[in-house]
């Protein structure tokens, strides 16, 4: 660490610190997003004043760096006797120093180490997708236009991309894909940790647990284990596939925005009602929040999936001819894809 510190300092500085002056190594601390460093070397010295680019001080600890610190002679380092004792840190991760008329050395405190106060926003702020709006009429669920809502282009309009829909469902149903119930081998088995009798003396064959495939009860030989046939896909691509499976069922007419979900009962006669009325016989819908009343009311209705907005999928949106988003999905789909600021 007294390298790195010196490594910082003046030439002539820091060939006094390797010299036969007494030295003990200060503080090291780094900063993982703002990649400041701050190093500072101890060495003896009694008084004296600011040194090349650094500053000294008499003060330990290295919170104390920032303020007023009694100001140093200028010396030269490699003459400077062992007896010496003072505190140097280096200025090239703070402002430089100011000597005041009374002898005190006005030390401004750091800058901010980095304008980034959240590593997650700032990579939320760099995937921010540019985009226009253009006004889309709301429903309610009568049937009736209570008013429009902006859609954002880059939700909403994006060109169809067959091969990435394929992509994405793929993934989707790989990912999901459950292999043959696993089988516990003898080694999975419960119990079995003891051998049943001596190996000799009494007659009987040799066992060495009761868990053995020989037995009842025991573990299968060469037992079936669950197979994962799940991929990694970037997070990018499943985005821009669910804006595209949104945009055509835009393209087809099959995309409507409604007001919200709340209806007065949980009884599945009447969200059928609802239903027969607006076409919705095939239909995914989406909604934040997502009342409980609505999800009970859908929940026996054949050809009906109900999901929260952060359910939204590629694969849940081409199983169904309609889409039915409320305007607090919509919201939510635009922080999401977007990467607006939440």
């Amino acid at each position: 660490m007294l390298k790195r510190a010196a490594g910082r300092l003046p030439l002539g500085l820091a060939q006094g610190l390797a010299g036969s002056a007494w030295r003990s190594a200060g503080a090291s601390k780094s900063s993982l997003q703002s990649r400041n460093i701050l190093s500072y070397a101890a060495w003896h010295q009694p008084a004296g004043g600011a040194v090349g680019g650094c500053g000294g001080s008499s003060i330990r600890s290295s919170s104390a760096l920032a303020g007023r610190v009694p100001a140093l002679a200028a010396v030269d380092a490699r003459t400077a006797p062992a007896a010496w004792g003072a505190r140097i840190f280096c200025s090239a991760a703070y402002p430089s120093a100011v000597q005041r008329e009374d002898g005190l050395l006005d030390v401004p405190k750091p800058m901010a180490p980095h304008p980034v106060s959240h590593i997650k926003e700032e990579q939320r702020r760099r995937e921010r997708i540019a985009t226009f709006y253009f006004d889309h009429p709301v429903m309610n669920l009568g049937g009736e236009q209570v008013g429009t809502m902006p859609l954002a282009t880059a939700c909403f309009q994006q060109p169809l991309r067959k091969d990435l829909l394929q992509r994405v469902v793929l993934w989707q149903q790989f990912k999901k894909r459950a292999d043959a119930i696993p089988v516990k081998n003898r080694s999975e088995v419960r119990g079995g940790g003891k051998k049943p009798w001596p190996q000799k003396g009494s007659g009987r064959a040799r066992h060495g647990s009761i868990r053995s495939p020989l037995w009842k009860g025991g573990g299968k030989a060469m037992a079936r284990k669950a197979k994962s046939w799940e991929y990694d896909m970037n997070k990018k691509v499943r985005r821009l596939a669910l804006r595209v499976a949104l945009s055509a069922r835009m393209r087809e007419g099959k995309l409507t925005i409604v007001e919200d979900l709340d209806i007065k009962t949980n009884k599945t006669a009447f969200m059928q009602q609802i239903i027969d009325k607006n076409g919705w016989d095939n239909a995914l819908i989406i909604g934040t929040p997502l009342p409980e009343t609505f999800k009970l009311a859908c929940g026996n209705i054949g050809h009906v999936d109900v999901l929260p907005g952060i359910g939204a999928n590629v694969y849940s949106i081409l199983r169904r001819r309609n889409l039915i988003i409320s305007k607090g999905g919509v919201e939510y789909l635009h922080k999401f894809l977007l990467r607006l600021p939440e």
